[in-house]
């Protein structure tokens, strides 16, 4: 795999993740996926697999930000899915990839 197959997936991953304004991965997927065939239709990387790349940067960045938060004390937080766990199912990734 080349760089330049891999570059348009993770500028897409980052990007998102940086203006999604509050939303999750799971919420721009359909958005993701228009944005990445403008942007990656010179690369060999399919969707499928982009979608895999753009969502391994997205969770990065995602428990990035939330570690350099302070922790919040709510309950109500402690019965949500976690990021991770909605994009494995929306995406069906395996555990390792988030």
């Amino acid at each position: 795999m080349r760089w330049d197959d891999v570059k348009p997936a993770l500028q897409l991953g980052i990007d998102a993740c940086l203006k999604a304004g509050g939303r999750d991965i799971v919420e721009m997927l359909d958005e993701s996926e228009l944005r990445y065939r403008r942007t990656g239709k010179d690369s060999r990387l399919d969707w499928l697999r982009a979608r895999e790349v753009v969502a391994a940067v997205w969770v990065r960045i995602w428990n990035q930000n939330k570690a350099s938060r302070a922790p919040s004390a709510d309950v109500a937080d402690l019965a949500r899915p976690t990021i991770g766990m909605r994009l494995r199912r929306a995406c069906a990734l395996p555990d390792s990839m988030v």
